[in-house]
């Protein structure tokens, strides 16, 4: 018979030093639609899964895929946490908190197994209470009043004991520290990078001489993320404008290529763009720097 222990909370994995994990405090019918939002979530994240695959940094897996990492070293006690959840603190809703989430978790143990729920979490599911926000409630919409937060509609990673599992490495490393993780490419793989149709090397030589630990990292999550891919070079183009980057395009119409520069600093903003390190914040008009959500006026 299946013992299963259903741990009753739900917790935040934040950016606080020595407060990374705090519990939040529930009332108790909205902790049983907790369970039952991400029960369901966890049946969904592991349906029509056929195969599991080691994670390389380099392999992007099909949707009857996931990638795990066994051995994944659980710096923050989020496991701890499902296991005592009273020796959390209790996270307090103050000027600035949410904005400190990175995560949003829960879990139990069945069979003497954790196991861990994660949903990345970020700016854009913050409910501002200096805002003027609205419910739908009994036919009408009615004025929320104060602070909060809306959950994912789906996992980004599951923790088994000391194996974790996720579909997309862009998503889990906005959660983790995943550099430990990460494979820098060989010159075998900037062979293939210089190849992709969307780029156009100013001298692919030079570029592949020259390529530091960091570009050469930055080539595996490029890859991985599949950007070039998925992404018109002319569309890159007019989003990296927002971020008062210029990306030069050669090419016709249609089948435009971004110029890469043999400059290594033009070289490395360009390389952290498409690795999407620089973002527009949806609530406003200030570019951030995505790990550190440092405020900046230009590259």
């Amino acid at each position: 018979m299946n013992q299963l222990i259903q741990t009753p909370n739900l917790f935040a994995l934040t950016s606080i030093p020595g407060s990374r994990v705090l519990r939040m405090p529930l009332t108790a019918d909205v902790q049983a639609g907790i369970n039952e939002l991400f029960r369901a979530q966890e049946h969904e994240f592991l349906q029509g899964i056929e195969e599991e695959v080691k994670f390389d940094g380099m392999y992007r897996p099909a949707e009857s895929e996931l990638l795990y990492i066994n051995n994944f070293d659980d710096v923050d006690g989020i496991k701890s946490a499902i296991l005592r959840p009273q020796g959390c603190q209790e996270f307090v809703l103050k000027s600035g908190a949410l904005e400190t989430i990175k995560a949003i978790f829960t879990g139990y143990v069945k069979n003497g197994t954790i196991r861990v729920l994660l949903q990345g979490f970020d700016r854009r599911r913050i409910i501002d209470a200096n805002g003027f926000s609205l419910v739908h409630s009994e036919h009408a919409f009615t004025r929320f009043d104060g602070g909060g937060l809306t959950l994912d509609n789906k996992l980004t990673a599951i923790i088994e004991d000391d194996n974790l599992k996720f579909a997309s490495y862009h998503y889990l490393r906005q959660i983790f520290d995943m550099g430990a993780y990460c494979k820098e490419a060989t010159d075998q793989d900037l062979q293939v990078f210089i190849q992709n149709p969307a780029l156009q090397f100013a001298d692919a030589q030079v570029f592949v001489d020259a390529a530091d630990a960091w570009v050469r990292r930055k080539v595996v999550l490029i890859q991985q993320s599949g950007i070039l891919d998925n992404c018109p070079a002319s569309k890159i183009s007019a989003t990296a404008k927002f971020c008062d980057l210029q990306l030069q395009l050669a090419g016709t119409t249609g089948q435009e290529r971004i110029m890469i520069p043999p400059d290594r600093q033009e070289l490395k903003q360009i390389l952290r763009f498409l690795d999407e390190d620089y973002y527009q914040s949806p609530q406003c008009t200030m570019k951030y720097m995505a790990k550190s959500k440092r405020v900046m006026d230009k590259f």
